[in-house]
């Protein structure tokens, strides 16, 4: 093993070489057999002072030990999929950019991944909800006696692009005017824009812009706000400001 170590660095003068897990531990069993001090690991092993050093710095450094860099925590698996099911139409960069929002780093490569596999079987992530009551779901109507019950009419007018297309039939002036409220707040308080670089209109209106997450931000936030607009099934998500 010493003689490979030594050919390897032999071989690779003008490139930085590259050693295996095992040839790692054997650097490390080796100093500790025969009691090789630090600064002299290049003269026995050829292996380069700030080489071990920065093994010696991962092997403190338990962070690194807690959640692989190649594996996705499950939850944001999830949350991906939460984001996806109430923003049907957004893509892969959208949706990392919202979870930037959030304080999670996620390539859109990994995204695009997480889509193409089947969707998790895990309860969804605790969110601080303020209008997920209300549930748009289908519901049943009972007839309780013969012709309680003639016939429902569910038709929605599916041509209006402002809502990206899932807006109910405008009932009136009052119901527009609702309509364009919540599609104002939507637009500069919970949606992110891919030309303002994953931020919010607001964000950068009053000068709110937040730093982009670490590449080891995996974990996802307990403070997390859901907004569901009820008119159009479209939900957001923000962090919940901190009192």
């Amino acid at each position: 093993m010493q003689v490979s170590i030594l050919q390897k660095r032999i071989k690779k003068q003008r490139k930085k070489p590259r050693y295996t897990i095992r040839e790692r531990l054997f650097v490390l069993w080796h100093m500790e057999t025969f009691q090789i001090p630090r600064r002299k690991i290049t003269e026995h092993l050829g292996v380069s002072r700030s080489t071990l050093y920065r093994w010696l710095h991962q092997i403190d450094n338990t962070s690194h030990t807690l959640i692989p860099a190649s594996k996705t925590p499950l939850e944001i698996a999830v949350l991906v999929w939460e984001i996806t099911k109430s923003n049907i139409d957004w893509g892969r960069v959208r949706i990392a950019n919202q979870l930037a929002l959030l304080n999670i780093f996620i390539a859109a490569s990994t995204v695009r991944n997480m889509l193409n596999r089947p969707k998790p079987r895990k309860p969804g992530f605790p969110v601080a909800s303020t209008k997920t009551e209300e549930r748009t779901g289908s519901r049943s109507i009972p007839a309780w006696y013969p012709n309680h019950v003639w016939s429902i009419d569910t038709t929605e007018v599916l041509c209006w692009g402002l809502w990206l297309k899932r807006v109910s039939f405008i009932r009136g002036f009052d119901h527009l005017v609702t309509l364009c409220e919540e599609f104002e707040d939507w637009y500069n308080t919970w949606r992110p824009h891919m030309t303002l670089d994953g931020f919010r209109p607001d964000d950068v209106y009053y000068d709110r812009k937040s730093k982009k997450p670490h590449r080891d931000s995996k974990t996802v936030p307990r403070n997390i706000q859901q907004h569901l607009f009820r008119q159009t099934r479209v939900a957001g998500y923000r962090l919940k400001d901190v009192a």
